[in-house]
């Protein structure tokens, strides 16, 4: 979650459009780990980690009776310790129940208990107030929220100073700063177009749009599906008002953001067009971090739009991004 060091202000929130989603979003005051199981974990920092995490099986009665262990593999008995008592061997009425093992008798299919998603988990502990309510206020936007390009929130648990939010799973990573062919960037900013797009019908603004945001489906395709995520800042606004509190990312703020003056759902747009820069010349055409701002120059330039390119790089981006808008 990206955001400027000045303060934030909140204004007043109205209710978004409801969605079907939003029925479907669970929210269990319990620990996940009683209906999931840890496989991997892939992203550790100071106050959450995000890990890959699969379905627990389920059993009929029959095999609860039978006295098979919960979670064993679908393809036959595997790490015998794990099904004793704290790591100990089998005893001879588990071993029993094991030959009559039937994996039909599980409930869930194989695509069901194949399926493996993302689990955040945050540690509400470490961390102050007003970043609890911007994960509260993620997961309210996106239990309404229902798009093939914007990260689909499955789960929510609350158990013991730990908030976790089960998400569908985009191993891709997110959206590297690197040169992209102008096929490549079309395919992919049609896509995060189409999000803000729809986005913005729930009179929603994002106000965080970066490359980090952007994650990537899987890593194998080379015109991959991308979905946009963290929502930590995005603010619920009607089309008469301007927001005002200060938030986002240095390289891809709007100046009306910093001015104070009030901006719309337009800075998401402004943003987009800093990721099509960037992704077609490798370079930022803007600020790249906050002590910029000090320097009056650059200040005054991006406050009042007035922007000077190189002319090699303008014509590089221009011969490579002939057709973007087709």
């Amino acid at each position: 979650m990206g955001q400027c060091s000045v303060p934030k202000m909140r204004t007043k929130k109205e209710p978004a459009t409801h969605s079907l989603h939003n029925g479907l979003v669970l929210n269990r005051k319990e620990n996940f780990l009683s209906t999931y199981v840890v496989e991997r974990q892939i992203g550790q920092g100071s106050m959450a980690t995000v890990s890959v995490v699969r379905k627990k099986l389920t059993r009929s009665p029959l095999t609860q009776a039978s006295g098979i262990p919960e979670d064993i593999p679908m393809n036959g008995p595997r790490r015998f310790s794990s099904f004793g008592s704290r790591g100990s061997s089998l005893n001879s009425s588990q071993c029993s129940s094991l030959s009559s093992y039937n994996p039909g008798a599980y409930t869930l299919s194989k695509s069901s208990r194949s399926r493996k998603f993302a689990m955040k988990t945050i540690y509400t502990n470490r961390i102050n107030k007003n970043l609890v309510n911007e994960i509260r206020n993620e997961i309210n936007v996106l239990r309404q929220l229902d798009h093939p390009n914007i990260i689909q929130l499955l789960e929510v648990y609350e158990y013991r100073k730990r908030i976790y939010l089960l998400m569908e799973l985009c191993e891709g990573g997110p959206l590297q700063i690197k040169l992209y062919t102008e096929a490549q960037t079309c395919h992919i900013m049609g896509q995060i177009l189409r999000a803000l797009v729809y986005l913005h019908e729930q009179n929603i603004v994002h106000r965080d749009i970066k490359m980090e945001n952007i994650v990537l489906e899987n890593f194998i395709d080379e015109y991959p599906t991308v979905k946009l995520i963290d929502f930590g800042l995005s603010q619920v606004y009607t089309c008469s008002e301007k927001l005002r509190a200060v938030c986002g990312t240095i390289y891809t703020l709007a100046p009306e953001v910093i001015t104070g003056e009030g901006y719309t759902a337009k800075v998401d747009m402004w943003a987009t067009g800093v990721l099509m820069y960037l992704m077609i010349s490798n370079e930022f055409p803007f600020l790249t971090n906050e002590f910029e701002l000090q320097d009056e120059v650059k200040k005054k330039r991006f406050m009042e739009g007035k922007f000077f390119f190189q002319l090699p790089d303008l014509v590089k981006c221009v011969e490579r991004s002939t057709d973007i808008n087709h």
